[in-house]
């Protein structure tokens, strides 16, 4: 949500881009989804601009530059 916000966007217009529904972008910003399929997450990562770490919660870093790897000990 917080990401979703900063970017100005609404739960519409991330669900479009990342071919969802709305009720999914609601239930994931409440926290009633469990773990989503891996294929929501890098959809919401590519519609909202960040990396699917930071997305998980694995990273603080939202974005990596091209070419750029981070590797987690």
């Amino acid at each position: 949500k917080e990401v979703r916000r900063a970017k100005g966007l609404t739960q519409r217009e991330v669900s479009e881009h990342a071919a969802c529904t709305i009720t999914t972008i609601s239930m994931l910003e409440i926290g009633t989804v469990g773990d989503p399929h891996a294929k929501l997450v890098v959809s919401l990562a590519a519609a909202l601009g960040v990396t699917t770490d930071y997305l998980l919660g694995v990273s603080d870093v939202p974005n990596c530059d091209e070419g750029e790897a981070i590797i987690y000990a």
